[in-house]
């Protein structure tokens, strides 16, 4: 990696994924929580760096996620608002007229959206900046999706940081949701490996910095009322409810798979043998619970 500049980059979002601009490829959040609840095998499938043959993973509901991002951060992929007389009686977006709008407006970078999921936005990032500022932080769009690169146990890491304010030594990261209870964001969290995304998050941080950030979780909700609910995983190494020592296990582990893939050239799947496979406890416990 001597030819290249470790640091941050300020490159956009869509050069960002395509990670083509690097010696060797680099590893991101979501490459790490893919080698951990996942196989490398998936890794590689879903990387266009990897595997010419990728396919888009993008999925409609990202569309607001990055307008939101765009709305609440100032920075990120523009949108535009397809226009309702090229829409069918139902609403849809299927006439001929309007997808070619969406080809040639997609075609320069922008996420089309119809008017209503614009005025849903434009709610949710209103609370959003709100509860930003009830805490006193200010989210200058000069400090929005930063990337930055860092070798990480002779691994190089890439991450973007929705926004790190110079004031505060916090790293936030938007989500935006339809359940922002907080029992909710924590099955979240769980499901998607959040946990491992902040650590990952902080983890190039500090490789760039020396800092030790604080990571804040606003989760947005998309639709009325748009509630707001912010996050900080609990960190106190050895108590039971601790996120970040597992978390930090979890991206140790992860780099030295992708080492080992990068330098063999193998990205295994699932073991090719029959797994046997216990109840949880909570399944027999149900089924007692409820049997007559």
């Amino acid at each position: 990696m001597t030819t290249f500049d470790l640091g941050f980059a300020d490159i956009g979002e869509a050069a960002y994924h395509a990670d083509a601009h690097t010696p060797v490829p680099s590893l991101s959040s979501s490459m790490v929580r893919g080698l951990i609840n996942k196989t490398a095998l998936h890794v590689w499938t879903d990387s266009p760096r990897l595997n010419p043959l990728a396919e888009s993973t993008d999925r409609p509901a990202f569309a607001i996620g990055r307008a939101a991002h765009r709305e609440v951060l100032g920075r990120g992929a523009a949108y535009t608002e397809i226009p309702a007389n090229l829409l069918s009686s139902n609403g849809a977006a299927g006439t001929n007229a309007a997808k070619g709008f969406k080809a040639e407006a997609e075609g320069l970078g922008l996420t089309v959206l119809k008017a209503e999921e614009i005025a849903r936005i434009k709610a949710a990032a209103e609370s959003a900046r709100r509860g930003f500022a009830a805490l006193g932080v200010t989210l200058d769009p000069k400090e929005s999706e930063r990337v930055a690169y860092a070798e990480i146990d002779g691994v190089l890491c890439r991450a973007m940081f929705d926004n790190a304010p110079e004031a505060m030594p916090v790293l936030i990261d938007l989500k935006t949701t339809v359940d922002a209870n907080p029992a909710a964001v924590i099955r979240s969290i769980e499901r998607y490996g959040y946990d491992v995304q902040a650590q990952h998050y902080r983890e190039v941080w500090h490789a760039l910095t020396g800092e030790w950030r604080r990571f804040i979780f606003c989760f947005q909700e998309t639709t009325a009322p748009f509630a707001t609910c912010f996050i900080e995983l609990h960190d106190d190494k050895g108590d039971e409810a601790d996120w970040i020592e597992a978390a930090a296990a979890k991206t140790a582990k992860a780099r030295r798979v992708w080492r080992e893939c990068l330098a063999t050239d193998k990205w295994p799947g699932y073991p090719a043998e029959i797994l046997k496979v216990g109840a949880r406890s909570w399944h027999t416990r149900d089924w007692i619970g409820g049997a007559a």
